[in-house]
C-alpha cells in the first residue's frame, strides 16, 4: 500500500473491503436459498441473523485491516497474507470450545476467509464486480432480510382479550405471527401453547419484547411457559410454522 492516501484511494480501499464481506454474504445467500429449497420466509429470517452480519462486516473486516497493517509494516508475502486470512476465519469459531462442531465451523470460516481475500484481488481488478458485491448485491440482501415472506392459507383466527385467549385454524402455514400482550413491569406473564399439527410440518414459538428483542421464558410444565416482566411493556408471542396444517390455540394469564 502507498503512504500517501487521496479521498479516491481511501473510497477505493473501503469499498474492496465491502466487496470482501458482499462477496461471501452473497454466497451464504446462494446456500440458504438452495438449502431451503428456495423458501423465501426461512432464507429472509436466517439473513436477518445479525451474527452474520457481524461476523462478515464486523469481524472479517476488522481482521483485513490488521492484515493490511501488518503487511504495510513487515511487507508480507502473498502466501503469509492468505495464511493470515485462513487462520483468522478459523480460529473466531474455536472460541467457545474446541469439538467437532467448532472444527468443523473453523474450517467452513476458513475457507470463507480465504474467498474473501480473493474478492478483494478481483474487485481491485474489476470495477463491475467491485460495485456488485459492495453495494448492489449487500443492498438487495438487506431489504429481503426486512421483508415478510410469511404465508398463510384459510388462516381463520380468534383473539379474546376478555378471556386471554387466540385460536387459528388453516390449512397451510410458513413464517411466523405475532399475539402482543401488554405486561405490567413486576407481572409475570404465563401462557400455554397448544398446537394440531395434521401433516407433520414444522412449528415453533419465542417471545419478542418491544424492541423485537428475544426473551428468556421458562418452561413450568408441558406446553406451558412464563416469564416475569422488567419493565412495562407490549411482548409478542411469535408462533411459527414451516409448511404447517393444523391449528394453535394460545390461553395465557397475567398476575402480580
Amino acid at each position: 500500500m502507498s503512504n500517501k492516501w487521496t479521498a479516491s484511494k481511501i473510497y477505493t480501499y473501503i469499498l474492496t473491503k465491502l466487496a470482501g464481506a458482499g462477496f461471501i454474504l452473497s454466497l451464504i445467500g446462494l446456500f440458504l436459498l438452495i438449502n431451503n429449497r428456495f423458501d423465501l420466509f426461512d432464507f429472509s429470517e436466517t439473513l436477518s441473523t445479525p451474527f452474520l452480519w457481524v461476523i462478515l462486516y464486523g469481524y472479517g473486516i476488522f481482521c483485513s485491516l490488521v492484515i493490511d497493517l501488518l503487511n504495510l509494516k513487515y511487507n508480507l508475502n502473498d502466501v503469509v497474507r492468505r495464511g493470515l486470512y485462513i487462520g483468522a476465519g478459523f480460529i473466531i469459531f474455536l472460541i467457545q470450545g474446541v469439538n467437532l462442531i467448532t472444527i468443523m465451523a473453523g474450517v467452513i470460516g476458513a475457507g470463507s476467509a480465504f474467498l474473501f481475500y480473493i474478492a478483494m484481488n478481483l474487485s481491485s481488478k474489476s470495477k463491475l464486480f467491485k460495485y456488485i458485491f459492495s453495494i448492489a448485491l449487500p443492498i438487495i440482501l438487506v431489504i429481503v432480510a426486512s421483508l415478510d415472506f410469511t404465508v398463510k392459507k384459510h388462516w381463520v383466527e380468534r383473539l379474546d382479550h376478555t378471556n386471554k385467549t387466540f385460536s387459528a385454524e388453516f390449512d397451510y402455514f410458513n413464517g411466523h405471527h405475532e399475539i402482543p400482550i401488554h405486561v405490567e413491569k413486576g407481572n409475570t406473564l404465563t401462557f400455554s401453547v397448544d398446537i394440531i399439527n395434521k401433516n407433520g410440518g414444522g412449528h415453533g414459538l419465542h417471545i419478542l419484547d418491544d424492541h423485537n428483542n428475544l426473551v428468556g421464558i421458562n418452561e413450568t410444565n408441558n406446553h406451558t411457559y412464563s416469564l416475569k416482566a422488567e419493565r412495562e411493556q407490549a411482548y409478542k408471542i411469535v408462533l411459527k410454522g414451516d409448511d404447517l396444517q393444523g391449528s394453535y390455540f394460545v390461553k395465557w394469564t397475567v398476575e402480580e
